[in-house]
């Protein structure tokens, strides 16, 4: 108590209010869950939950991340841009993502992701083209100049990894899954087909292309499971967001409407949480791997002159 700046005091403050609000108006652990994914608080997620969560390669859903962020970026730039005009719409939606980056916790994938954001928002407001690979540089050269330490940090390098594997990987991946699709079935079938698991299958494959080693070097565990759980649950999380978002901010102006929204939030979370339990009961869904640093070392110089 007494330890942080009036700022911090008040958002804290808040972030435990909003907090409290959703443990009123859902039931539990799909309340936790949404704390987690809202407000970055997970403590409240029971043990075993989180270890099916584990088990199935998709506590990534839990976490704050770049969707959360890209999001609350284009509807406070959209709006703000009505409200005050284009250009002080910016400085308004760079406000914004900061005060949430440090109301979420700021953690390292949070802090990856609103420096991404802040470049996407500021090549629109110049009129200029937005390039992801430059994005990324900026986050990384502007934390590690602010903090070097936090490239050990776990969050950091699982969050650089998996957006420089989406932006290296994603795409190819869905050309090469339509060429082959294409070998058997026309064109437009085999676009919608690739459309239709790109998010769940490729998007992932993308991800893991760059992070299975870290987390098979930090964690010592092989989820086998991690497809089908992402193909049954990544395309009800943009709903979690926002129907669960909306019954927090509508809970805490009216009660009764905020309680009516959050039924609707909760069938998706109560899906989410089933098909994660379900895929976990799966035999063999996990198994312990474990690889020290060198193989760690060997893997991403071959990725890297294979990618070259």
């Amino acid at each position: 108590g007494n330890q942080a700046s009036s700022l911090l005091h008040l958002l804290y403050r808040f972030r435990h209010h909003a907090r409290a609000v959703v443990a009123g108006i859902l039931p539990e652990p799909q309340a936790a869950l949404l704390s987690g994914i809202l407000l970055g608080i997970e403590s409240g997620i029971p043990a075993d939950l989180m270890d099916a969560f584990s088990a199935t390669g998709a506590t990534h859903i839990i976490a704050i991340s770049g969707f959360n962020l890209t999001l609350l970026s284009g509807v406070i730039s959209g709006v703000a841009r009505r409200l005050v005009g284009r250009r002080r719409s910016f400085w308004l939606a760079v406000a914004v993502l900061g005060i949430y980056t440090v109301f979420v916790g700021g953690s390292s994938a949070v802090v990856r992701a609103a420096w991404m954001g802040v470049m996407v928002l500021l090549a629109r407001h110049i009129g200029r083209p937005a390039y992801a690979p430059t994005a990324i540089a900026a986050a990384a050269l502007v934390m590690t100049a602010t903090n070097p330490n936090c490239l050990w940090d776990v969050g950091f390098q699982l969050s650089f990894a998996a957006t420089a594997g989406l932006l290296l990987y994603a795409r190819p991946l869905e050309r090469w899954a339509a060429r082959w699709l294409e070998r058997v079935l026309s064109e437009e079938v085999a676009q919608r087909m690739v459309d239709l698991v790109s998010d769940g299958v490729l998007v992932t494959l993308a991800a893991l292309v760059t992070t299975m080693p870290v987390i098979l070097y930090h964690f010592g565990q092989l989820s086998l499971v991690t497809l089908l759980t992402n193909v049954l649950i990544l395309p009800v999380q943009p709903a979690v967001l926002m129907w669960g978002g909306c019954a927090t901010l509508l809970a805490l102006v009216v009660r009764p409407l905020g309680q009516a929204m959050a039924w609707i939030a909760w069938v998706f979370l109560t899906y989410t949480i089933e098909a994660v339990r379900l895929t976990a009961r799966v035999p063999y869904a996990a198994v312990p791997v474990r690889i020290g640093p060198t193989p760690l070392v060997i893997y991403y110089a071959g990725l890297l002159a294979v990618t070259w």
